[in-house]
């Protein structure tokens, strides 16, 4: 049952209805509380309603849970972006692109040129 809300909450936070997701994503966590994966979309739902901080926080227990998950370093590399805090964004989508994640590599590449041209 938390795998049916917490992707309804993800969906919800795709449209526009963050609010909704985060009553979902909240169902989800009382139900199973130590799942990474509604942390992850908990922080989602919580970045697509502007609270930045509060996403943060959401993002860092599920990698606290799931240290090898590349989604998560992303998701606090996109969330550190937003809240101005470049250095630490940068060694999340490096630590990302590490454990796989193709688009964080791409990012990390994007950056380097940048920084070169500087």
């Amino acid at each position: 049952m938390a795998d049916a809300y917490r992707g309804k909450a993800v969906a919800y936070g795709r449209t526009g209805r963050a609010q909704e997701g985060l009553a979902l994503i909240e169902r989800a966590l009382s139900i199973a509380p130590d799942n990474a994966l509604s942390h992850g979309v908990r922080s989602f739902v919580m970045g697509k309603m502007g609270n930045y901080d509060q996403a943060l926080l959401s993002i860092n227990t599920a990698i606290s849970m799931a240290p090898q998950n590349p989604s998560f370093y992303l998701g606090r590399a996109k969330l550190n972006m937003k809240l101005r805090k470049r250095q630490q964004a940068l060694k999340d989508f490096s630590r990302s692109c590490t454990l796989g994640n193709q688009d964080a590599c791409n990012i990390v590449q994007d950056i380097q040129k940048r920084t070169k041209r500087w």
